[in-house]
């Protein structure tokens, strides 16, 4: 059987479908705008605790947001924003113990506590019917430059390495050379 040909209005055609579909899945502007501005606030609440280890604490994207690949996910109404939350402890502390100290100070917050959930690595704050956020705890990789992070295992028996930014710069510099393919 010849292979039929799609003429150059029929592959016009099928790209803006393509987009229209792409449209309907991904973070809206005003969605992705909301979303910062809330995972900021609670970077600031974090980062004004007395606690040492806390304070100075930084939020941010990771993952799908920050690569800005994020799409609705199937059969859900709601975007999972996946965040870091830097630390700096002074002594050394295990996954779990950092994992409860940002579970205390979010509990803290009366608008945080009714959204708070927990995750083996970290917590979660759910934002009804929008998006949530997963926000895993980390502190510097002594033994890694250029961005690379320890993370509690899913135990939380151990710290994990991970490089959240380094991905994401990797990610980036992909993206921009189109010719190339992965």
């Amino acid at each position: 059987m010849p292979q039929r040909l799609l003429t150059l209005e029929q592959k016009r055609y099928f790209v803006g479908l393509l987009e229209l579909v792409c449209e309907k899945l991904e973070l809206s502007a005003t969605l992705k705008e909301r979303a910062k501005i809330s995972y900021e606030a609670v970077g600031k609440w974090l980062g004004r605790s007395p606690l040492p280890m806390l304070y100075d604490a930084s939020i941010y994207s990771q993952g799908s947001m920050r690569i800005q690949t994020t799409v609705r996910p199937l059969g859900f109404d709601e975007f999972d924003i996946d965040l870091v939350c830097h630390l700096s402890p002074t002594d050394e502390i295990s996954p779990g113990e950092v994992r409860e100290i940002v579970r205390a100070r979010l509990y803290e917050k009366e608008t945080y506590r009714p959204m708070l959930q927990p995750l083996n690595r970290g917590w979660r704050l759910n934002y009804a019917g929008e998006f949530h956020m997963d926000i895993t705890p980390a502190i510097d990789d002594p033994n890694h430059n250029g961005g690379g992070v320890l993370v509690p295992d899913r135990e939380l028996r151990s710290w994990s390495e991970s490089n959240p930014e380094g991905y994401a710069t990797w990610f980036d510099e992909i993206a921009e050379d189109g010719t190339r393919m992965i």
